[in-house]
């Protein structure tokens, strides 16, 4: 951003370097790119010229991973072509070696929920095929004896184990080099990897219950129990095990990891569910579409439990979401699996506070982390 006076306004960058020093040699057209570092910016600051300069004379440089563009969306709406612009933006800025959860501040480090929420939305815009590959090996190398990864690829930040939704790129990252781009060899590397992590979680469980987490549906506008999280995590990577077996000929896990996610999906429903108010965890969005999503809700209760969250959508929240980062992946493909994409188009297409419209009304072009508008550090 800018302050009123036009000059920079870097308290976001907290101790990122963003100033570079370059002498002009006094040559026609000069190249300056750092070697060791790259800056993500919005806005450029330059002094020491002798004179206001024109349009076209400072030129920046795009750098990213290679990957080449092979998807495109365009709608009558001129709104979502807007927040594709700032989903396709934010993705490429974000490709550096790793995906990175931010290009601008002193962070920029592979932060796993970032890389598996953003995964199937890269797959759709760019060749991420090599990308992925590299990648899934960065996380097989963190991975401890016990199954355990780290929340972040290089562990450079963050824990070891990993929070469980964050743990989960590693099944859920190797699910979808398979579902999109039929990589059946991925899974044949990485299912004793994928397998360890699952018994880490199956280690750590409580009367099938995963009870510690960090994050939980980070930057929601509601709380959602991080555990409810991490067991829907727990479910969703045991769930992507048995697939994988199934898939390799490996019956018997494959029957295993089912008896498994069928015992989760019963102590999830025996713990979170309330029966008076007929909803999960807090009633919050989040608690209500996760279980739903990953067919954990028993079908006795799924009609009423998917009548609360769109009641709650609708009335109580006058169509706005109050999803974090978790909720929100799920939520539009489960709307639109169950039968209202009417409802996940007025989510999208929102202009006020929480949405990616408010977003673009105050002047975004990438994704923010955060909903609302913030100007400090």
């Amino acid at each position: 951003l800018l302050y009123p006076d036009g000059t920079l306004n870097t308290e976001n960058l907290r101790s990122a370097r963003a100033t570079d020093t370059y002498i002009l040699k006094g040559e026609d057209e000069e190249i300056y790119e750092p070697r060791f570092t790259y800056h993500g910016f919005r806005y450029v600051e330059v002094t020491g010229l002798p004179g206001p300069p024109r349009p076209g004379d400072l030129v920046g440089v795009v750098v990213h991973t290679d990957v080449a563009h092979t998807g495109a969306f365009a709608a009558s709406n001129p709104l979502l072509n807007q927040i594709q612009r700032l989903v396709h933006w934010g993705i490429r800025t974000n490709l550096h070696s790793v995906p990175t959860d931010c290009n601008q501040r002193d962070e920029r480090m592979g932060w796993l929920a970032d890389a598996h929420l953003a995964a199937e939305s890269a797959i759709y815009n760019f060749d991420m095929a090599a990308f992925y590959t590299n990648f899934l090996r960065n996380i097989r190398d963190v991975q401890a004896s016990d199954g355990s990864i780290t929340d972040t690829v290089p562990y450079r930040g963050g824990r070891r184990p990993a929070d469980p939704a964050w743990g989960a790129a590693y099944p859920l990252l190797v699910w979808y080099m398979y579902l999109y781009y039929g990589d059946r060899q991925i899974l044949e590397q990485h299912y004793e990897g994928i397998k360890a992590w699952t018994e880490f979680l199956r280690s750590r469980a409580r009367d099938g219950l995963i009870p510690y987490y960090y994050y939980a549906d980070w930057v929601a506008t509601t709380r959602t129990p991080g555990d409810l999280v991490s067991t829907f995590y727990y479910c969703y990577s045991v769930d992507i095990v048995m697939r994988a077996a199934m898939v390799l000929g490996r019956t018997e896990d494959a029957v295993t990891y089912q008896k498994l996610g069928a015992s989760i999906r019963e102590a999830f429903h025996r713990s979170y569910f309330n029966p008076y108010s007929g909803n999960y965890g807090t009633g919050s969005q989040t608690s209500i579409l996760l279980p739903l999503f990953l067919d954990m809700t028993p079908e006795n209760f799924r009609a009423a439990a998917f009548a609360d969250l769109v009641s709650d959508i609708v009335y109580t929240n006058n169509v706005h979401l109050t999803t974090g980062i978790i909720g929100t992946k799920y939520l539009f493909p489960l709307l639109t699996r169950m039968g209202r994409s009417d409802l996940a188009y007025d989510l999208a297409t929102q202009t006020s506070y929480p949405s990616w419209g408010y977003m673009i009304a105050n002047g975004a072009t990438t994704l923010w982390e955060l909903w609302q508008l913030r100007t400090g550090p």
